[in-house]
């Protein structure tokens, strides 16, 4: 008996120590993957910390993002992309035919201005001949009539060339509005990515909110960044819609103007001196001195007319983009860099850092050119001068000769071969500014292609590199 008990609690110890044995691997197992686990979520929560390039030794801190607001950064940067493409694409449409216009336009100056050229000197060249022999002069009435003819068909040219280039502007601009580039249809769809992209960082800055930690203030001044991004390119655009509306209202001025000059010098000015010879019309032949200086005074006014109105448009331009796309917080790239470098060693920082240099290039783009049209307007107003205040003189001489030596005919032929002797220096300086003008065009433009594509091209590195 004693044996069968020995027997059954050797059995039950056998039985025990197997079990033992049998639960010892899983245990193991089950210890080494909670502890994987552990080691994984330590892992998840550990900060990685790098170094910044532009502070060494300065250390910051970056966090895994959560993917809903991964998700919205990529999309506010898309549309923050979308909208400098859009500058892009605004500004060569707006541009792309200066170069062109630019030529032919000098070329109809310098044409008309030939052609008038050649008929001021025939005009000074025959009235100085027969000043002292009126009588002599009027039995060859043709001698006389040839230069004021010719300088009537020189306004003609000038006039229907301009009234050409008029319509050509006219329908590039219906062109335009084809391609949603006017106005009206360029503001509404800046402003439609604006709304947009405020509707995202709404709804990021709502689940940024109920963070906690220094992620949460990693996430604000990512923020930052965007808004500084946002409020830069729709202040780019801002500049460039100003600008294209200035040089809209300045190429539509002076197309008006040229067409006033060249009105008033053919048709009161040159048909009735024409008419006071054919007739012998003293008096009729004054009222073709007050076409001239009519003529002669609307271009000396000219870049008044031309710069003020484009001022005037400038104004009301930013006025109205103001109430539509509000005032941007954001107004200097600096403030850009000083936000973007804490965030330094980030996801996004590549891109922010990308979109930060294309903006800077092309706000020194900005600055350069807006220098060379300051630079343009001085000088127009010089050149108008010179070119406007001899044919007032001209003017002032033929419309005196006219009216106050109607009785006298030595003095009437003095007077007019005196005016057109003036006239003659607005006629040649007016061919010499347009050759100085359109050479020195020529070199900016081809330095322009030599240096590359420019800031707002799409060709331009930076903007490449943004997808």
């Amino acid at each position: 008996m004693a044996v069968s008990q020995f027997t059954r609690r050797a059995a039950a110890l056998t039985l025990s120590l197997a079990i033992t044995l049998l639960n010892a691997p899983l245990a193991a197992l089950a210890d080494q993957s909670f502890a994987e686990a552990a080691d994984s979520t330590k892992a998840n929560e550990t900060l990685a910390l790098q170094l910044n390039p532009l502070n060494p030794g300065t250390a910051v801190a970056t966090y895994e993002s959560d993917s809903e607001i991964d998700n919205l950064n990529r999309q506010i940067s898309a549309k923050e992309i979308e909208l400098l493409r859009l500058n892009s694409e605004f500004r060569t449409h707006y541009t792309a035919r200066d170069k062109n216009k630019q030529r032919r336009m000098k070329l109809y100056d310098f044409a008309a201005g030939a052609v008038a050229n050649a008929g001021d000197i025939a005009l000074l060249t025959n009235f100085w001949k027969y000043q002292r022999k009126p009588g002599e002069g009027l039995a060859k009435r043709g001698r006389l009539e040839s230069g004021v003819i010719t300088v009537f068909v020189a306004y003609c040219i000038l006039g229907g060339l301009y009234s050409l280039e008029g319509a050509s502007d006219l329908i590039a601009d219906y062109k335009g509005k084809r391609k949603h580039f006017d106005a009206k249809s360029i503001r509404e769809r800046v402003n439609s990515i604006k709304e947009e992209i405020d509707s995202l960082l709404a709804k990021r800055a709502t689940i940024v909110a109920n963070l906690d930690g220094a992620q949460k203030q990693y996430f604000i001044d990512e923020e930052a960044v965007l808004r500084d991004l946002r409020d830069l390119s729709i202040l780019e655009f801002s500049k460039l819609y100003i600008d294209s509306r200035k040089k809209h209202t300045a190429r539509d001025i002076t197309t008006i103007g040229t067409l006033a000059v060249c009105a008033t010098g053919a048709f009161p000015g040159a048909l009735n001196v024409l008419r006071g010879i054919r007739e012998t019309r003293i008096n009729t032949i004054g009222g073709g001195g007050i076409g001239f200086l009519i003529s002669g005074a609307t271009l000396t006014a000219a870049p008044v007319l031309i710069h003020g109105g484009a001022a005037v448009t400038a104004k009301v331009a930013g006025s109205r983009l103001s109430k539509l796309l509000g005032e941007a917080q954001c107004k200097t790239t600096e403030k850009l860099r000083t936000d973007l470098n804490k965030l330094m060693g980030g996801n996004n920082t590549e891109t922010y850092s990308v979109m930060a240099k294309l903006l800077e290039d092309r706000e020194v783009f900005l600055k350069a050119d807006s220098k060379t049209q300051k630079q343009d307007m001085i000088e127009s107003f010089i050149s108008y001068a010179a070119r406007g205040g001899p044919q007032i003189a001209f003017g002032i001489n033929v419309a005196r000769a006219g009216y106050r030596y109607d009785r006298n005919p030595y003095k009437v032929f003095k007077g007019v071969a005196q005016g057109a002797t003036v006239n003659e220096v607005s006629w040649a300086l007016w061919m010499l500014d347009v050759v100085q003008k359109q050479t020195r065009n020529e070199i900016r433009n081809a330095k322009e292609s030599h240096a590359g594509p420019n800031a707002f091209s799409a060709e331009y590195g930076e903007l490449k590199k943004l997808k």
